[in-house]
């Protein structure tokens, strides 16, 4: 199961997840994916579908 609320650095699961698309199987630096915020997880608040600054209302 793959969880919310860590960066990937500090990943326990042996298959990460993309940052833009949330699918296994690559980085978000490769990710055949056209960039977009709704998988993201915001640092701030730790939700996803926005990023820290843009929505979040602990900015």
């Amino acid at each position: 199961m793959h969880s919310v609320g860590h960066i990937a650095e500090n990943c326990s699961s042996e298959q990460r997840l993309c940052y833009n698309c949330r699918q296994p199987g690559h980085e978000s630096s490769a990710c055949p994916s056209p960039r977009t915020v709704s998988a993201k997880q915001c640092y701030s608040c730790g939700g996803v579908g926005h990023i820290q600054g843009q929505t979040c209302n602990l900015d």
